[in-house]
Parts: C-alpha cells; sequence; structure tokens
C-alpha cells in the first residue's frame, strides 16, 4: 500500500502542491526500490501500467511513431504499439499493432503525451 500511496500522491493535484509529471514518479518508484520502498512491490505496481503507459507517443529505432496502446506486463521496456507514422514519415492509413516484445524493434525516444491528438 506504501508505495501505491507515494505514487498517487506524486501524480495528485494538491492544494499544497503541484503534481509531478507520470515519468517523474516512476523514477522516483524505480530509484528508491530497495530502499524507501519493498523492489517486489514496486516492480508489481510498475507492471501493472509498465514504463510507457497507455496513451504514451514513442519513437521506434526505426524511426516510426505510434501510441502505446497496452503495457509490457512484466516486460516494461516493450509495449505494445499502435503505428501512426511510417519510418519514411508518411501517416499509416491502415491499423498496424506491433508488440515490442515479438519484434527487434525498440523504443527510441519517448514524446510524451502532447502530441497524441496530432496522430
Amino acid at each position: 500500500m506504501a508505495v501505491a500511496d507515494a505514487f498517487d500522491a506524486m501524480t495528485s493535484e494538491r492544494s499544497y502542491k503541484r503534481a509531478v509529471p507520470f515519468r517523474d514518479a516512476v523514477n522516483t518508484i524505480i530509484v528508491d526500490g530497495g530502499t524507501h520502498f519493498d523492489p517486489k512491490v514496486s516492480r508489481l505496481l510498475l507492471t501493472s501500467f509498465g514504463m510507457y503507459p497507455p496513451g504514451s507517443v514513442v519513437e521506434l529505432s526505426d524511426k516510426s511513431i505510434g501510441v502505446v496502446v497496452s503495457s509490457g506486463g512484466e516486460d516494461l521496456l516493450r509495449p505494445v504499439i499502435m503505428i501512426k507514422v511510417n519510418p519514411d514519415g508518411s501517416l499509416s492509413d491502415a491499423l498496424r499493432l506491433l508488440d515490442l516484445k515479438r519484434s527487434e524493434l525498440r523504443i527510441q525516444r519517448y514524446l510524451g503525451w502532447e502530441g497524441k491528438r496530432a496522430l
């Protein structure tokens, strides 16, 4: 409960403080796992939403861009991506889901949430 409570406190807007970005809260949980938090419990919380939660916009190693649609489960770095921009920069006109656990491609860059509506 302590790990989930700390994560909620960090990511929630309060009258006395602003919410920290999701990625910063995840980083805190990772860094403090083993010192402030039980590492097994920390990993369990992080696997529930992954390092790249659904809605995150990412650039892959082939320069394609997509939106995370499902977390990677136990593999925090390999979620399922819906490709929206092809490697050549053209918009994808077909629904293409890519499970990074079954691909040689990797997430090269986290682009945030801001560009999601434009895709």
